[in-house]
């Protein structure tokens, strides 16, 4: 499990300064009845949290809370991939069956970071 936590927590540091440097995509796919002037300080906040989590994941001391701050937002992302099945954004430009292999795909990150956990 020693490589999986540098492997995720790298990924997902990465991921998250992907939202500081592409922001204006983000903020393309968060729903339209969020406030516009909500937008920008959410996908830096959401940038933040990845980074954050990521870092936790990397220390052997801070592991168990990047686990549980890593499933906070795969259900988090789980419910936008939700969100996307029902109304679809734009701005990604993706068929109609890949929002539903997102969503499944999710569920499965969803339960692996149970796993991960400890969670029965």
């Amino acid at each position: 499990m020693g490589l999986l936590r540098y492997v995720v927590g790298v990924g997902m540091a990465v991921a998250g300064l992907l939202h500081f440097a592409y922001a204006t995509f983000y903020v393309q796919v968060f729903p339209p009845w969020v406030p516009a002037n909500w937008l920008l300080p959410l996908v830096w906040a959401s940038g933040l949290a990845e980074v954050a989590v990521g870092l936790l994941l990397t220390y052997t001391s801070t592991n168990r809370w990047g686990r549980w701050g890593l499933l906070g937002l795969m259900v988090a992302f789980l419910l936008l991939h939700l969100y996307h099945l029902h109304e679809p954004p734009p701005a990604l430009g993706l068929p109609g069956w890949a929002y539903g292999l997102r969503a499944a795909v999710q569920v499965v990150l969803v339960w692996l970071c149970l796993k991960w956990i400890g969670v029965r």
